[in-house]
């Protein structure tokens, strides 16, 4: 079947936002169908590039290293290499209606396509709220709300548009609560795993850059840019009493200068390579924690705070499901966590287990349209 997928697409520093799009299309032209990509840019996303812009004008050594930073990870190569997509790039649903891309069904997600903190009501595609007049199933995989809780307007905004839908599925246990919440009663309205993890490291392992300098003993730590008490030297001194080199990626606006090292900007299958090759992993990151655990890397993960604090929830969606919620970073733990041994026969047991439930999920979900 073609298969188009609204999901968020256009980062250029976000490893886990282009890998969970490659996953999905990977998982599902394995089973033989034939995905692609809708590029429909969300206008708040386009707002926030004008401010981007804005806020570096006049800063030429901030400016310089993004702009090295970009050209480093070369995402959009990888997008091109290892994705289809759309000719187009939409910015509204009259775009979409316009020049409908012809499908048979469209699956929404996964990632935050339904965060209702940037919902200005451009956010339609992401309902996949177009194209009436044509006929096409609607899904939604793994989809997240961003959040434990939304206003009650949102949910007033949400619930026709997600009535539309033939199977719905989140990526955490909050955003079943949501749906429900706005009166959804889908018989199969469910949790599932993240489109990474529907792919094995056999899988990923096509893609690794096997060229890339993973030598040597190091300690990978791989940070979004977010609200996080991040406890920085206890990561140090875990380091130097172990001898370990500190490969440092920081992304999405993360400072590049906050361990005082080098840091590395590789590439998508670079990014792979390192986590594959590292001794241990420290992140903020939810795909960053996926890899860790696709790769079996000691993982600990440092909670995001504050405001964001609420993105907490997909990380502790994930690490209960296989039974490691105790990887979670609490003061003064760094070094007791990371030289905690992990059963990683569980670990590839529970993962495997919700890998076979949300395959089934999503394969029962489109041979059902299919009927």
């Amino acid at each position: 079947m073609k298969i188009g997928i609204v999901t968020l697409w256009n980062t250029q520093t976000n490893y886990g936002g282009v890998l969970q799009n490659y996953a999905l299309q990977k998982y599902l032209s394995i089973q033989g169908h034939s995905p692609f990509l809708v590029r429909y840019k969300h206008r708040s996303v386009i707002l926030l590039f004008k401010s981007f812009i804005k806020k570096i004008l006049g800063k030429k050594d901030y400016v310089q290293n993004k702009v090295v930073e970009y050209e480093q990870r070369c995402f959009d190569d990888f997008r091109k290499d290892h994705t289809s997509f759309t000719k187009q790039e939409f910015n509204s649903v009259k775009q979409l209606n316009h020049n409908f891309p012809e499908a048979d069904v469209f699956i929404a997600g996964s990632d935050q396509v339904w965060n209702y903190n940037t919902f200005d009501g451009s956010g339609d595609p992401y309902f996949l709220d177009f194209g009436h007049n044509r006929k096409f199933a609607r899904i939604a995989y793994a989809v997240s709300f961003g959040s434990i809780k939304v206003r009650p307007k949102f949910l007033k905004y949400i619930s026709p548009r997600l009535k539309k839908f033939d199977a719905i599925s989140c990526r955490e246990y909050e955003g079943v609560d949501i749906c429900k919440m706005a009166g959804i009663d889908l018989d199969d309205l469910k949790t599932v795993c993240d489109p990474t993890i529907l792919l094995t490291k056999d899988n990923y392992n096509q893609v690794v850059d096997n060229h890339y300098d993973v030598s040597g003993n190091y300690i990978m730590t791989y940070f979004l840019g977010w609200k996080t008490d991040i406890p920085k030297n206890e990561i140090i001194s875990f380091a130097k009493k172990y001898d370990f080199q500190l490969r440092y990626v920081p992304s999405q606006g993360m400072d590049y200068t906050f361990f005082g090292v080098t840091p590395d900007y590789p590439t998508i299958p670079q990014w792979i390579s390192l986590v594959r090759g590292a001794k241990h992993l420290v992140t903020n990151s939810f795909h960053g924690t996926v890899f860790a655990i696709i790769y079996h890397i000691p993982f600990i993960v440092i909670p995001v705070g504050r405001s964001k604090e609420r993105m907490n929830s997909r990380i502790t969606t994930l690490l209960k499901k296989i039974g490691c919620e105790e990887r979670i970073y609490k003061d003064g733990n760094l070094e007791e966590n990371l030289k905690k041994n992990i059963n990683w026969n569980k670990v590839d047991a529970c993962l495997q287990s919700w890998r076979d439930e949300s395959s089934r999920w999503l394969s029962n979900a489109i041979n059902k349209v299919a009927l």
